[in-house]
């Protein structure tokens, strides 16, 4: 037994490269302290190794050691040295404040983000996770959008550099923060790296939309529909949308004006369909039951065509419009028994393309099913 413990402890001796992984320094700030402290009192005082021992500080707690250790390299440096110290430091810290933003570690994102924010005040991609953060946490005030100068960055960054996915996402979570502030943000982001992507604008569209459902429509989210539709004034699927938030807003001139605009955008039956459906619904919406009924006739003739056409691959969302394209016809002629057979017709189309979506979604293997 005594023998036993006369045995020494053996430690854990990390490679070296384990202490610029992030992911390790951010679970073991002590042993990233260790290394660095000792490798620096050994005479390797490489700027690197301040960055990472600063970063351990930081993650620790000690955050003014963080500040002063990210100093040291500073202090001895010419000009012309300076800005590209300050881009390595900010490399750095923003790659370990990305990590943690998308390991859930907000706390630490944060901290990370805020020491970022204060050592380079116009990076961008840093200044919208910090915004995220600030919501995320529940700390975020609209104050935070002019005291940054957000909005002047967005103009001025470099394009290339610019994480484009954290920054549409940033987008959607602040359409709940209507502000003049914000709305000014939304446009000179969406003017500088979005003008041409139809996909963000038509997801920003949607969650306009569903936002408008569950809170009510307000002019800040029909200032940033209208600003959308000034970028891609041809975008059916935002015309689409503006015509029905305007109609639940009560400004039927309006919703009526974009519903007219819609039909020479559209290239098949289907699409059709789908523009005359929200212009007839303002038209019963405003009680000008004279103009609905006109569009309707027009509209019943769609949908007769529709069940004779031959459709293939109809995507989900467009099923799913198919199968209520008629659901007022019965409010403006009162034909039961034809609009039953009509309704039956349209149900068959329906159950043939989701019994093919379903029968795909089975052959897929069950973890890419879920």
């Amino acid at each position: 037994m005594q023998a036993l413990n006369s045995v020494p402890v053996i430690k854990t001796i990390e490679p070296a490269s384990c202490f610029e992984n992030l992911q390790f320094i951010s679970k073991n700030p002590d042993q990233t302290i260790d290394y660095y402290e000792t490798i620096i009192s050994s005479g390797d005082t490489s700027n690197r190794n301040y960055w990472y021992l600063g970063l351990g500080y930081l993650l620790q707690g000690r955050e003014l050691d963080a500040q002063a250790t990210w100093f040291i390299p500073f202090e001895d440096a010419i000009d012309t040295d300076l800005p590209t110290l300050t881009s390595d430091l900010a490399a750095i810290l923003d790659r370990s404040a990305a990590e943690e933003f998308a390991a859930d570690n907000l706390d630490n994102a944060w901290l990370i983000s805020q020491h970022l924010q204060e050592i380079d005040a116009t990076h961008l991609n840093n200044l919208c996770r910090f915004i995220l953060l600030e919501i995320r946490l529940d700390r975020f005030t609209l104050d935070i959008l002019v005291e940054w100068e957000v909005t002047e960055i967005v103009a001025t960054s470099d394009t290339g550099e610019v994480d484009l996915e954290l920054l549409a996402e940033l987008l959607r979570s602040l359409l709940i923060f209507p502000s003049v502030a914000t709305s000014e943000f939304m446009q000179a982001c969406l003017c500088s790296y979005f003008s041409n992507s139809t996909d963000l604008i038509d997801e920003l569209s949607n969650e306009i939309l569903n936002l408008a459902h569950r809170i009510g429509g307000n002019s800040f989210l029909v200032d940033i529909f209208e600003y959308c539709r000034s970028l891609q004034p041809d975008n059916f699927h935002i015309l689409i949308i503006l015509c029905r938030i305007y109609s639940d807003l009560g400004q039927h001139h309006k919703a009526i004006d974009v519903g007219l605009s819609i039909d020479c955008l559209c290239h098949n039956t289907l699409e059709r369909i789908r523009a005359n459906y929200p212009l007839i619904n303002t038209y019963l919406t405003a009680g000008n039951w004279r103009e609905a009924y006109a569009v309707f006739q027009h509209y019943q003739i769609l949908i007769e065509k529709l069940i004779t056409e031959q459709h293939e691959n109809l995507d989900l969302t467009t099923n799913l419009r198919i199968i209520v394209c008629n659901v007022f016809l019965p409010y403006i002629d009162d034909r039961p028994d034809y609009h039953r057979r009509l309704q039956n017709q349209i149900a068959k189309i329906y159950v043939a393309h989701n019994q093919a979506h379903l029968k795909n979604y089975d052959a897929k293997p069950a973890s890419l099913a879920k």
